[in-house]
């Protein structure tokens, strides 16, 4: 399949995204060939955007790199030069593109890293990966669950509206200190930069 063709499945299963505005010339500029081109492709023609009510936002990558770096300093594998979020979910989970490993994808909510190409690498077209990405994000994965094994993203929309472009569904105080992983302690931020 082509890209033309990729991008006319995925709006056909998803319908048109909700555009928030132009990827910034800047980014494009600064992030030139690291990107696969269904990046650009999809970048040029809806720049920053939306689906699902803010469930599955594509970014722009320099506005998450301190966050990335924040994350991943230090790190020899996963080093945050070579990572750009190209997605965002609802809960903080970045959708990445690695210049060595590829699609790479970060939690903060709960903390983990997803890099399959780190343990098994393989030569699937950047843009396969890409692409994939954007078909399944449909999927719930960056749904999270409450205590009671519900999904939280749809209850927190009907309480508080869809999200607004770069926010997320936060925790008035994080699990991690004792917060309740419920509803009633998450509320829509901006997600950090």
């Amino acid at each position: 399949m082509s890209i033309s063709e990729d991008l006319d499945y995925i709006l056909e299963k998803h319908g048109k995204p909700v555009t928030a505005a132009p990827m910034p010339e800047a980014s494009l500029a600064a992030l030139g060939d690291r990107v696969p081109e269904f990046l650009r492709v999809f970048w040029a023609r809806f720049g920053q955007c939306s689906w699902f009510g803010g469930g599955f936002q594509v970014v722009d990558p320099l506005r998450y790199a301190p966050v990335v770096k924040s994350l991943l300093a230090g790190d020899p594998e996963l080093g945050p030069e070579a990572m750009m979020v190209y997605a965002l979910g609802p809960f903080g989970l970045l959708e990445c593109w690695h210049d060595v490993h590829g699609d790479v994808t970060l939690a903060t909510l709960p903390n983990w890293a997803i890099a399959n190409r780190l343990f098994k690498p393989r030569t699937t077209a950047a843009d396969i990966t890409i692409g994939t990405a954007f078909v399944h994000a449909d999927d719930n994965a960056s749904d999270r669950a409450d205590l009671g094994g519900k999904m939280m993203f749809d209850r927190l929309k009907k309480a508080h509206g869809p999200l607004a472009q770069d926010h997320v569904f936060a925790p008035r105080l994080h699990p991690a200190f004792g917060g309740a992983l419920d509803v009633k302690n998450f509320r829509p931020v901006p997600a950090p930069a």
